[in-house]
């Protein structure tokens, strides 16, 4: 252990003896407590509850539309029109959902789906009615050209609808013979056939198949202090899963070594204690493995040379499957860097690197802003990423074949994050600080590719 680690688990050990002390007189007093403080308990925790409700929705929301639900949008291919869900919730459920297609310059709002027809055809090729009222999904990706076919999940199943009939056809597998429990896990991930699940339960990954004929669990070890997760998507062309998902990327958060502290809940009656690891300041150890679903084995990515990372977030696998790109930082981020790692051998190398002696990005990572900093393109062999190098945060355009990155925005203030690339014509749409006499105010941009052009 560290001499920062000793004197950080010293002060929440510390912490934690006042705070029991402190529990401990405060039970005590509760048990001469009269009948009208036992009220006022009652009555602030439930008006705790409904500020923690508030403060849900209240995040939830990203652009208000008249309802004062979410707008957030989604761009069709021809950067013309957008698509986007207004859900209505009961508390933090959702009960009712409609999609609405949206063209700016002729000022029309559509609804995408007919919800009598769509549910109509869910029920018949599913066999149940859908939960959800109105349309029972919040999703969905067009395929192929047209605007006629969409794919959608439901209930850990993918089906693609064909607008102009309704017609539904399942993409996963139905079950046969006698079916395995599922397990009951978090933070689902489908492989992009459909065909398998991974999630975690009880601090392990599990991985299960659609049709619920067979089971795998991935990780034996995990444990509250020392826990496994599926890898974290970081931007639009993350992905934990391989193309032809035959891996699937895993991180171990190793908190052993992290102080713990009370969170004390004062308005319960008596009051209540949970233990917690302090984070921040002090972050988790990050490893990162790949699970290969047909060999089932377990491949660590080499990292003994490096030093601890604390974070790690997928940015997207090239199309053969043969690399996985990811972000890596060190504790803090004074360190950041873009690697590949092979998946059948977990020998990586770097693609980028920045280090400096204070945050590289400040603040991005702590507020998870890091959505629109990288971007694999579609072949697979170039990457947009921001870079700290020239002094201000700009954005290049590095080839994973070698060589230095090439700096496509050169200010006048620095970037916020990738909005989307139209590589057909060559052009990379980007928000930026731009207006030095208001340097709060949020600019949308476009440059060329090559660098040539920018407005």
């Amino acid at each position: 252990m560290t001499e920062a680690r000793r004197t950080r688990a010293w002060a929440g050990a510390c912490f934690a003896a006042v705070a029991i002390l402190a529990l401990g007189a405060s039970t005590l007093a509760g048990q001469a407590e009269d009948p009208s403080r036992s009220a006022y308990r009652a009555e602030h925790l439930a008006m705790y509850e409904r500020y923690r409700e508030l403060r849900t929705s209240v995040g939830r929301i990203a652009v208000r539309q008249n309802g004062g639900h979410a707008v957030i949008p989604n761009w069709l291919p021809d950067g013309n029109r957008f698509w986007y869900a207004d859900t209505r919730f009961a508390g933090r459920t959702p009960v009712h959902t409609t999609i609405y297609l949206v063209d700016p310059a002729a000022n029309r709002v559509t609804e995408l789906f007919d919800p009598e027809r769509l549910r109509n055809a869910i029920q018949e090729a599913t066999g149940e009615e859908p939960a959800v009222g109105g349309i029972p999904f919040r999703s969905f990706e067009f395929v192929g050209q047209g605007e006629r076919l969409v794919r959608f999940e439901l209930d850990d199943r993918a089906f693609e609808l064909e607008l102009g009939t309704y017609a539904i056809r399942s993409l996963k597998p139905e079950a046969t013979g006698t079916q395995v429990a599922r397990p009951d896990c978090d933070d689902r991930s489908p492989s992009p056939d459909g065909g398998w699940i991974a999630c975690v339960r009880d601090h392990d990954v599990w991985l299960f198949s659609s049709g619920g004929d067979a089971e795998i669990r991935a990780t034996t070890d995990g444990s509250e202090a020392y826990a496994w997760r599926i890898a974290a998507p970081d931007g639009p062309s993350g992905s934990a899963w391989s193309p032809n998902g035959s891996f699937v990327a895993l991180l171990r958060e190793d908190r052993r070594e992290m102080p713990r502290i009370p969170l004390v809940r004062w308005l319960a009656e008596p009051p209540e204690v949970t233990w917690i690891h302090d984070e921040p300041p002090a972050q988790p150890i990050v490893d990162l493995h790949l699970y290969e679903i047909d060999g089932g084995r377990l491949v660590p990515v080499d990292s003994d040379a490096s030093p601890p990372a604390w974070w790690i977030g997928t940015i997207g696998w090239r199309p053969d499957g043969s690399e996985l790109l990811y972000q890596w930082a060190t504790e803090g981020g004074l360190r950041e860097d873009i690697r590949a790692v092979d998946p059948e051998t977990g020998a990586f190398r770097v693609l980028h690197s920045e280090a400096a002696a204070t945050p590289v990005y400040a603040g991005r990572e702590w507020y998870g802003w890091m959505d629109g900093s990288e971007l694999l393109l579609s072949g697979g062999n170039r990457l947009l990423l921001l870079s700290e190098r020239s002094g201000s945060l700009q954005l290049y355009l590095k080839s994973l074949e070698g060589g230095e990155a090439r700096q496509l925005t050169r200010g006048p203030g620095e970037v916020a994050r990738i909005a989307g690339v139209d590589e057909e014509r060559g052009w990379v749409y980007y928000t930026a600080y731009g207006d030095a006499g208001r340097p709060y105010d949020v600019h949308f941009f476009r440059v060329a590719l090559d660098g040539s052009e920018s407005v």
